[in-house]
């Protein structure tokens, strides 16, 4: 029987115990684990290594464009992705079909807002349910990523942002006069660039006109 005083190391075991001794399968379902605690992400780790022996089926969801370079559920990753059983599904960005269908009683053009959103789910539903181009819920989600940099690397994708939506790495750096790589790593792990071998490459053109 657990108490308020049982250790972590209890409750993962009675966790363990319940899923194993249910008789029918059981789905465990976590969803946006990047928000989850220390301790949620333990029991993640710990279920993942024992999952092959457990009659259940644990389904985990994250952004991974919400994931710091050091965030702890990367470190759960790391750990599980050697598991078997264990399997990680990346889930692709709406197609401009998708989006056409979405949109079917809306006015806003479904070829701009796939291009201003590369097929975001999220930036998509909000842009719909509010009308307009770039509806507040969506500006406050942008900046908020975007208050997780430093002023030294805001400085950097501002002035990217004032080009356009792809801007030559280059004569970026020439504008600034610094070096730009590590800003624009930190704005790759909060989710606003994506990669490029070349270019500074905002995730989507609504990153770029909030910026």
């Amino acid at each position: 029987m657990l108490v308020a005083e049982s250790s972590r190391s209890e409750i993962f075991r009675a966790v363990e115990s319940e899923l194993r001794n249910t008789p029918d399968l059981t789905v465990v379902v976590a969803e946006d684990t990047h928000w989850s605690d220390e301790a949620s992400l333990d029991l993640l780790r710990f279920l993942g290594r024992r999952i092959r022996n457990l009659p259940a089926f644990v389904i985990a969801t994250f952004r991974d464009d919400e994931l710091a370079l050091d965030h702890p559920l990367r470190r759960i990753l790391g750990d599980l992705a050697g598991v078997p059983d264990v399997h990680r599904i990346t889930l692709a960005p709406l197609s401009i079909e998708a989006v056409t269908e979405l949109a079917r009683d809306s006015d806003i053009d479904p070829a701009e807002l796939h291009a201003n959103t590369g097929g975001n789910p999220f930036f998509v539903s909000e842009i719909l349910a509010s009308g307009s181009r770039v509806p507040i819920s969506l500006r406050d989600a942008i900046l908020g990523r975007a208050s997780r940099l430093s002023s030294e690397d805001r400085e950097v994708l501002d002035a990217a942002a004032a080009i356009g939506v792809l801007v030559d790495a280059d004569a970026l750096t020439c504008v600034l006069g610094r070096s730009i790589e590590d800003a624009v790593e930190r704005g790759l792990a909060v989710g606003l660039l994506q990669p490029d071998e070349d270019a500074i490459a905002f995730r989507h053109a609504a990153v770029q006109s909030v910026l």
